[in-house]
């Protein structure tokens, strides 16, 4: 049950990480010029 919990969270998890990634990008283009 636990496992299946951690496959149907990583997905969401990801979503999480990967859609404000051109901000993050943004972010550290920022702070390196």
């Amino acid at each position: 049950m636990r496992k299946n919990l951690l496959q149907r969270g990583l997905p969401i998890v990801l979503i999480w990480i990967a859609a404000p990634l051109p901000l993050w990008i943004m972010a550290i283009m920022m702070l390196v010029i």
